[in-house]
């Protein structure tokens, strides 16, 4: 189970800890040996520190599975999309992308790992 622990106010620790973190576990650090990951972690950090409102953020929007709102104010779930409008995305696009290719790698295997570990590459040379 993903971990969702309510009540943190810095998104850099909860990114490391309950998202990134919560993924690397999950699939023994990407098969990285631990100086990498390490590196990962503090690239990551430096990268996220953009210190983003608080807001639900569905990274999965469909047809089938999003709500509607009268007004866009009233929203309260953003769109990835929208999401990505936020300055600087375009540097943290695959920070928070490798944490779907590493859930991936959990629930279907396959080839998700050697992506992730191009990603962590990408990363530390961003």
């Amino acid at each position: 189970f993903q971990p969702n622990t309510p009540g943190m106010d810095d998104w850099v620790e909860f990114w490391l800890e309950y998202r990134l973190g919560h993924m690397l576990r999950l699939t023994g650090n990407a098969r990285c040996k631990q100086t990498k990951i390490d590196d990962l972690i503090s690239k990551t950090s430096e990268l996220l520190s953009h210190n983003p409102k608080p807001s639900l953020l569905h990274g999965d929007l469909w047809g089938g599975n999003k709500g509607f709102c009268k007004k866009e104010e009233d929203q309260k779930v953003v769109p990835y999309s929208q999401f990505c409008k936020f300055q600087g995305h375009k540097k943290r696009r695959t920070v928070y992308n490798l944490y779907h290719i590493l859930n991936h790698q959990v629930l279907f295997g396959g080839s998700y790992m050697r992506q992730a570990q191009s990603m962590i590459d990408s990363i530390l040379r961003s």
